[in-house]
């Protein structure tokens, strides 16, 4: 096939110029210590048995702090130029602080280590999801990773090169063939930059001369889409993807993780044609504030409005309430709230201020102090709705 073609080219070239094995930890060290990663990777899948698969892959890492579970926190995206009109034409995948997004063919599944660890955890001789997601494979520190197992492996015969050419480039090499029962399974030739160590070819070749014969090529570039060097969180990633995690999020993972945590900052107009501000804990709130976010047209609408009212008065303190609305429906909104009462606002188009807060069920009743942190939340309607918010609110005083 054409990989291997390519691949048995570039070991040609590799072995006539490099002497013993040697400086591969100093390698794997280079690429475990890079803090901050962004590159492009054109990434081509040729295979015998089916039609070849092209990929464009913007690749971003930083330094995961001593995380257990991944040697870096990361965020993969990723094309298939020219397949707009063949299904799933992209896709991202984003892991950091023990949780895991991943968006393609308009479903998001996100997993968080906190409520259910298992996904993160190895069985047997498979890694975890975080490990396992398309493309990491790629990030330098995945693949200071692979090195290392692959060198420890006694199936595996391997070669080092501090010096050489790839592709016409003055490289450091490595290459390796796994063999399992005397027949070769696995060939693969990793290429860095001679200066930086940093990846800029990977060739593999998956059972060579076999009828299912896979090659893969993986040639990087500048990154044509570099993110900021900062750490990923949930917010972060929201922003980047807001359509997918308004219409694509299902579950309420971040919101009842939101206690403890600032409340986003939005600007909302209001029922009367004003805009209403807020600047986050450098603002924080004059009065304990109920910030309400409800669907209008839901069956629960008015009793939900009905409870956190009755709830409010018999808090022993004055609270505020915002009254979210994250329908653009002005007419159904004043419908439910023809006029504020005696320390209300209503706001309306607050669907972003729910994707900032991490959810897409309602109605949720979020208790923030003056300071502008989340004391708690009440997420969904039920007969105990006056009763939880009063309980969950006397914490703000």
């Amino acid at each position: 096939m054409r990989g291997d073609l390519r691949l048995l080219m570039a070991i040609v070239l590799i072995y006539p110029l490099c002497g013993i094995a040697q400086g591969v930890d100093g390698l794997i060290s280079r690429l475990r210590a890079v803090e901050c990663y962004n590159a492009t990777v054109d990434f081509e899948v040729l295979m015998s048995l089916q039609d070849d698969v092209a990929y464009s892959v913007d690749l971003y890492s930083t330094d995961a702090g001593g995380d257990t579970l991944s040697p870096c926190d990361y965020l993969i995206r990723w094309t298939v130029p020219g397949a707009e009109n063949r299904g799933a034409a992209d896709g991202f995948s984003a892991y950091f602080d023990g949780n895991l997004f991943t968006f393609r063919g308009e479903r998001m599944v996100e997993r968080h280590f906190s409520v259910d660890p298992t996904p993160f955890l190895p069985s047997g001789t498979t890694p975890g999801a975080q490990r396992r997601t398309q493309f990491a494979e790629l990030l330098p520190q995945f693949i200071a990773d692979e090195i290392e197992s692959m060198t420890a492996d006694p199936a595996y015969r391997w070669h080092f090169c501090a010096d050489t050419l790839v592709e016409g480039r003055r490289s450091v090499a490595l290459t390796a063939r796994l063999e399992i029962n005397g027949e070769v399974s696995r060939e693969v030739l990793y290429a860095f930059d001679r200066e930086t160590c940093m990846p800029y070819y990977i060739a593999t070749d998956n059972n060579p001369g076999a009828l299912a014969e896979q090659s893969i090529v993986a040639r990087y570039r500048d990154a044509q889409s570099p993110v900021e060097c900062k750490a990923l969180s949930d917010n972060e990633l929201a922003g980047m993807y807001p359509e997918v995690f308004e219409k694509y999020r299902d579950n309420t993972f971040a919101i009842v993780n939101l206690p403890g945590q600032p409340l986003p900052r939005f600007a909302l107009p209001t029922l009367t044609g004003e805009r209403y501000t807020y600047l986050g804990t450098s603002q924080g709130f004059k009065s304990p504030t109920l910030v309400v976010l409800f669907e209008p047209e839901s069956a629960f609408a008015r009793s939900t409005i009905d409870g956190v009212r009755s709830a409010a008065m018999q808090l022993p303190y004055n609270a505020d309430i915002l009254w979210a609305a994250v329908s653009n429906d002005r007419d159904a909104v004043d419908a439910l709230l023809p006029s504020d009462g005696m320390g209300e606002t209503t706001l309306v188009s607050a669907k972003a201020l729910a994707r900032d807060c991490g959810t897409a069920t309602f109605p949720v009743v979020i208790m923030v102090g003056t300071n502008g942190v989340v004391a708690d939340v009440v997420v969904g309607y039920n007969n105990s709705l006056v009763s939880d918010v009063i309980q969950k609110a006397a914490t703000l005083r």
